[in-house]
């Protein structure tokens, strides 16, 4: 064909490019070849499929919550508060950060949601006569009981939905890993590590001949009710490293006057890498606090206003209730295992480009076949034209024995 593009022919540029079976008879090739694809099995298998549990079926989570605030049994004096003001018939002097304290029942300073909760630390009534402010005392002995209802939400028809109730589940209160040591000093009783009853982790990694144990400490209940686990409003501010007198809101006053914005994340654990699904699945809270914030809820426009300022908690779930599925694990399968096509490209690209008999390799492994067109025209001679063809491009050879046949 004279049609060209670029200096190649249409058949050169358009070439239909099949893989071939090729032997190449050199061990060394054939070794590397191997332990690459052995490499690749031991990686996927391994790593992928059973340490990552790649064969389990992790939906997402939706979660459902019922809380209860109880105040203590046993009230604290108000002379033993240092932000309450003491009032008398005589006199009534308060410090610049102390208002008036009263005593309440823990439902009557409790607004709950599935989603969020919100624990009052100051309440303003006001109306046409009166503007009354005043703290809640003693709220860091007030105990508050959570019962989620975690569920997982099927995407497939194959996917089963379950319910896990929290009585179900062990819970725990996470410790910040750069404050584990602040509440280690202030609660050494409440802070316990490697106790796996606990749910304490420890990882253990060897590297270049030094152990290192990296550990996570996690706080136990105050409390415990029907399997329900009861903390107390000082130790979820305790493994924040905040306490209600912290200035942390952004008119530089303290959480108790102005509230704090906590997204309280409720991360659940049904399966541990290099494990498996455990046995008994458990959750743990993680208590963030939002960098200078307040929260304040005012009440109705009516003739008594009441407003309420305090710990906001935005409750979200995290985590998973995986379970076995053997379609997951076939799928992880067909597609992880793909990988192995790599290995014959990285053997190919170093027996070419970088092994000293690169070009040997390379004519082994590649085959090109004629001009098709060209093959098509002899095709169609008869034997005189092509033995005229033959002499033409040979002349000096005689060529009538190769047409004898």
């Amino acid at each position: 064909m004279r049609f060209r593009v670029c200096g190649l022919t249409l058949n050169e540029l358009f070439a239909y490019r099949v893989p071939l079976q090729a032997v190449v008879k050199d061990c060394r090739l054939g070794m590397l070849n191997y332990a690459l694809m052995i490499g690749i099995f031991v990686y996927v298998m391994g790593f992928q499929i059973i340490y990552q549990c790649r064969y389990l079926v992790k939906p997402d989570i939706e979660l459902s919550m019922r809380t209860t605030l109880r105040a203590p049994h046993q009230a604290t004096p108000f002379e033993e508060l240092p932000y309450c003001c003491i009032q008398t018939s005589v006199s009534s002097t308060c410090g610049p950060e102390q208002l008036a304290c009263r005593r309440y029942k823990g439902q009557s300073v409790l607004h709950s949601s599935e989603e969020a909760l919100t624990v009052v630390t100051r309440r303003r009534i006001r109306s046409e006569v009166m503007d009354q402010d005043e703290f809640v005392a003693d709220l860091e002995s007030f105990t508050l009981l959570l019962e989620p209802t975690v569920f997982s939400i099927a995407k497939e028809p194959v996917h089963e939905t379950q319910v896990m109730p929290g009585n179900a589940m062990r819970e725990a209160l996470d410790t910040p890993s750069n404050l584990a040591g602040r509440v280690t000093d202030h609660a050494p009783c409440d802070l316990e590590q490697g106790s796996r009853a606990v749910r304490t982790r420890s990882s253990m990694f060897k590297l270049a001949g030094i152990l290192l144990d990296f550990q996570v400490g996690y706080i136990k209940a105050d409390l415990m009710h029907n399997g329900n686990e009861i903390f107390k409003i000082s130790t979820l501010l305790r493994a924040m490293g905040l306490s209600l007198e912290t200035h942390r809101a952004a008119h530089n006053e303290t959480i108790r006057h102005r509230g704090l914005v906590v997204m309280l994340l409720m991360d659940i654990h049904s399966y541990e890498y290099g494990h498996g699904l455990l046995k008994e699945p458990f959750f743990v809270l993680k208590p963030i606090p939002a960098n200078r914030s307040e929260f304040g809820n005012t009440g109705a426009d009516t003739e008594i206003i009441i407003d309420d300022y305090g710990l906001h908690f935005l409750v979200q779930p995290g985590g998973t209730l995986a379970h076995f599925s053997f379609n997951q694990f076939l799928e992880e399968v067909t597609t992880s295992l793909a990988l192995l096509a790599a290995s014959g490209i990285v053997v190919k690209f170093l027996a070419v480009y970088l092994f000293p008999l690169g070009g040997v390799y390379d004519e082994a492994m590649t085959k090109t076949s004629p001009d098709i067109h060209r093959v098509e025209k002899l095709m169609q001679m008869s034997q005189e034209e092509l033995q005229q063809q033959h002499q033409s491009i040979f002349p000096h050879r005689r060529c009538a024995a190769f047409f004898a046949w």
